[in-house]
């Protein structure tokens, strides 16, 4: 489960630095909802835009910030060093009513900051496994003046899953073929002829999955695409990122997937994930890529087609609003 918390610039900053490793709160009816294993995610409260991602690892309640503060490390909970000396109990009160906190009692809660991770990516519950079983799709036009290569994930292309409610062959979650982000990108470009591959698969396995991957994507190689869009990122485990540097495996999926072309477009997560947008725009800048920010477009919730599907996942994949908006920034890219 995600739960949303508001944080003051300067915990914020804390807790993003690895300072700060247990958030002080009220164990209210909010709080008592935690678990083991969840996500908190920290809104900067003095600037919005500003989120951070953490797992909760540990627990710790008490009957009051006294208690608390006799058994937990206060350079730990946000206190300087230079603060230890003249660190009270009484400084939360501020916060919390010693009426409530004798209520609900307190708890402090233990933190992990997952640096390539965001609450959106885990509220995506469509399994990245399985998304599809054929790779490569075509789709011809008649003496085309451009062809595209589109390659990506379930927003790109997801043959039909029954058991989670999506019966389509197209890119989730438009409602027809015509509405998803390739067709509409083409549409917008004129005479396109368009092919589309789905690496879902080498995302999880970025590592050692290129071999796997160019066995399935090798008849892209004959269609000798003029622009290449990669709209790839979300399904790549946090924790595998956190690891293993996946700057290296992005560059060689994208030298392997453009050879040829004349322009290559690398968009950011629909998901945004600060680490992993930023590492793709660097890519950008040194192969010398056109980079597409799309990221931005999830904090508008009329992109994602909330309310038009029983599955939480398949509800917060693009629209055919979010399609349309993402279609027209990678158009945009190449008319430039």
């Amino acid at each position: 489960m995600t739960h949303e918390m508001k944080l003051h610039a300067q915990p914020f900053e804390m807790i993003k630095r690895g300072e700060k490793t247990i958030e002080l709160r009220l164990l209210d009816e909010k709080r008592q909802r935690i678990r083991v294993g969840d996500l908190l995610v920290f809104i900067c409260s003095d600037d919005k835009a500003q989120t951070l991602t953490a797992e909760v690892v540990a627990l710790h309640p008490f009957p009051s910030f006294e208690a608390l503060y006799q058994e937990l490390p206060l350079d730990k909970c946000g206190y300087r060093a230079d603060e230890l000396a003249t660190a009270s109990p009484a400084d939360m009160d501020k916060y919390y009513s010693p009426e409530k906190q004798q209520r609900y009692g307190v708890v402090g809660i233990e933190l992990k900051v997952l640096p390539f991770e965001a609450a959106e990516v885990q509220q995506n519950t469509v399994s990245a496994a399985g998304q599809v079983k054929q790779f490569v799709w075509h789709y011809p036009a008649k003496n085309p003046t451009l062809r595209m290569l589109f390659v990506g994930n379930s927003i790109t292309m997801h043959e039909p899953k029954p058991e989670i409610g999506w019966p389509h062959r197209w890119g989730m979650a438009a409602s027809c073929a015509e509405n998803d982000y390739v067709h509409k990108t083409a549409s917008m470009l004129g005479n396109v002829s368009v092919c589309v591959g789905q690496l879902a698969d080498w995302e999880i396995h970025y590592d050692t999955g290129l071999p796997t991957l160019q066995q399935r994507l090798q008849s892209i190689k004959d269609f000798a695409a003029d622009v290449v869009v990669v709209r790839m990122g979300e399904n790549m485990p946090g924790s595998k990122l956190a690891s293993i540097d996946p700057k290296p495996y992005i560059k060689e999926l994208i030298a392997w997937l453009s050879e040829g072309a004349r322009q290559v477009i690398v968009t950011d997560n629909f998901w945004r994930r600060e680490q992993l947008d930023r590492l793709l725009e660097e890519i950008c800048d040194e192969e010398g890529y056109t980079f597409c920010r799309i990221s931005d477009l999830y904090d508008d919730k009329r992109t994602m087609a909330l309310g038009s599907f029983e599955h939480e996942g398949v509800a917060l994949h693009p629209s055919d609003y979010g399609m349309e908006r993402i279609a027209q920034r990678i158009a945009e890219k190449v008319k430039q």
